[in-house]
């Protein structure tokens, strides 16, 4: 073989790996995660998503790319109005990382939430989870702001659905 060939050959091989290597990732992070629960309200000036996502670990690329690719999602199957200011929250968890709520944790939600009457039974702690927050202004299609941080949170337990509660 001439020098260009093997040139030629690398190069569709080097593609091909590539390709390979994208589409690897690509279905990793499909099976990396499963919507536990959502909803959407658009009773105010901004349009708020939230969404409990379990995942298999806390790698911040692949919570960050799949709080990426569920904006996207919502975007183009017109789940929000993209003529209003958009705040998508998204809190990842994994399933051994919940805890019944402490005391002090049901005094602060009689304090800040009254409206959740029983919150032993409603909710559950997330001691580890993650949170990414992602802000558009109106009619922008590129976030304003994203911002993800490693958090305590609540959320529903199982049975319980997310839109009851707030």
């Amino acid at each position: 073989m001439n020098p260009s060939t093997k040139f030629f050959v690398g190069i569709i091989v080097l593609i091909g790996l590539a390709v390979g290597g994208y589409y690897v990732y690509f279905w990793s992070t499909k099976t990396f995660y499963t919507v536990t629960d959502q909803f959407v309200d658009t009773t105010g000036i901004e349009t708020v998503s939230v969404a409990f996502v379990q995942v298999e670990e806390y790698d911040s690329l692949k919570v960050n790319k799949v709080a990426r690719m569920l904006t996207q999602e919502a975007h183009e199957e017109g789940k929000v109005d993209l003529l209003k200011p958009r705040t998508f929250l998204y809190h990842f968890f994994m399933a051994g990382d919940t805890a019944a709520l402490s005391d002090a944790m049901i005094d602060e939600l009689a304090y800040t939430h009254p409206a959740i009457v029983d919150p032993e039974k409603q909710l559950m702690a997330v001691p580890n989870g993650w949170v990414v927050r992602v802000s558009f202004g109106e009619k922008m299609i590129e976030p304003r702001s994203e911002v993800t941080q490693q958090t305590l949170f609540f959320m529903p337990r199982p049975g319980v659905r997310a839109k009851d509660l707030r």
